[in-house]
């Protein structure tokens, strides 16, 4: 079965990511959001305010249209369990490296991160 290429919903899917790299660059570059009621605008005028403010939330329509996107793509494929199982072991290893190497560079002074503390809301289990 030969599939032809829907230019026009990879051109979307571009499109959509990046109105999410947009939003994360207005929200975790020019606003630095701390906690979900707490924003620390850094520096800048009002045109810079109203810029992040046109800028935020692409990251949500952006998210909506990936994914509706992706869901279309996987219409009428057949399940195999078996990318689900390499899925889940790639987001294993890569969540413990990670976290092996978060704890060597912390228990052999590297790096201190002051951001991560324990009584932040980030690392609630």
């Amino acid at each position: 079965m030969v599939t032809r290429r829907s230019s026009n919903f990879e051109l979307l899917r571009i499109f959509a990511m990046f109105m999410i790299v947009a939003c994360h660059y207005a929200v975790h570059g020019i606003r630095h959001v701390l906690l979900a009621n707490t924003i620390q605008v850094l520096g800048g005028g009002i045109s810079k305010n109203l810029f992040t403010s046109l800028l935020t939330p692409g990251g949500d329509i952006g998210n909506g249209v990936f994914f509706l996107l992706t869901g279309y793509f996987l219409y009428g494929k057949e399940y195999n369990p078996k990318r689900l199982i390499n899925l889940i072991s790639e987001v294993y290893f890569y969540a413990i490296t990670i976290l092996l190497l978060w704890i060597s560079l912390r228990l052999f002074h590297v790096c201190s991160f002051p951001e991560l503390r324990f009584n932040s809301q980030l690392l609630l289990f």
